[in-house]
């Protein structure tokens, strides 16, 4: 068998395991107590930030959220996207995965599925003007996009 998606399952290097176990073992506390060792984890916590923050080239560590997995991280980035304080319009892939389709069709003021090419490419050519609720148009910018980003 040939298994290619390795997203949920794919196992921590060792010196992830590594840094884990050392963590919970000198820091078994809530970084978000109150108490001295809360103060702790949280300044563990902070100092990851600031190391993410300059291995990705962001300026400002409070602009990095740090959140459990993928799923968590595609839901509070979708359904938090609210310019203007108005739920967004959102294009989506027709083979998207659940925890972006999901959280897009319960908080999006609409949702355009773009669909795909055989290999999973959002591809144009096959319908690039969708209507929205009969009031709205979006259009797929000329080129081919993958339909899902790189990891």
């Amino acid at each position: 068998m040939i298994y290619l998606d390795a997203n949920a399952t794919t196992a921590p290097s060792r010196a992830a395991r590594d840094a884990i176990r050392q963590a919970i073992a000198a820091l078994p506390a809530n970084p978000s107590s109150a108490h001295c060792m809360g103060a702790v984890g949280r300044e563990v916590i902070e100092c990851v930030r600031d190391a993410a923050c300059l291995l990705v080239g962001e300026a400002d560590p409070e602009d990095l959220i740090l959140t459990s997995g993928g799923t968590e991280g595609n839901n509070t980035v979708i359904r938090g996207f609210r310019p203007n304080g108005e739920p967004a319009m959102a294009v989506i892939s027709a083979a998207e995965h659940p925890s972006v389709r999901e959280p897009a069709l319960a908080c999006a003021a609409g949702v355009i599925k773009a669909p795909v090419s055989p290999h999973g490419v959002i591809d144009p050519a096959r319908g690039t003007r969708h209507a929205v609720g009969g009031r709205k148009r979006a259009d797929i910018a000329p080129r081919q996009y993958p339909a899902t980003a790189p990891r």
